[in-house]
């Protein structure tokens, strides 16, 4: 599996093919608040939500969506919101019926 580094975009993960399983890769213990914008994020409720599912296994936004009883696009919408707050990052990207599906993972600042 391809994971992001700060100078890479989405664009840069190979899209996994179906039989490729997404891995978890290995992560600290702790995440830390640096920022208003990080506590912003995570101020919110459904965005806290979200990061207590992406941080033991990465996941897409219609998973997150079918966990929380939500719309992928309300998902996905706070998941940009987390990857700009430096929370999230996509690892990993599948092909699903002619869509590529971004998986995100908790980001832990080492």
């Amino acid at each position: 599996m391809n994971t992001l580094k700060s100078k890479d975009s989405v664009d840069d993960i190979p899209v996994l093919s179906d039989d490729v399983p997404v891995t978890m890769p290995e992560l600290p213990q702790s995440v830390s608040i640096t920022s208003l914008q990080q506590f912003k994020a995570i101020s919110d409720r459904t965005r806290s939500r979200i990061l207590g599912i992406i941080q033991n296994q990465p996941a897409t936004a219609k998973q997150i969506a079918g966990r929380l009883g939500a719309s992928p696009g309300a998902i996905g919408h706070h998941l940009h919101v987390l990857e700009a707050a430096g929370l999230a990052k996509v690892v990993a990207r599948r092909l699903v019926r002619g869509i590529v599906a971004n998986y995100t993972l908790l980001k832990v600042h080492t």
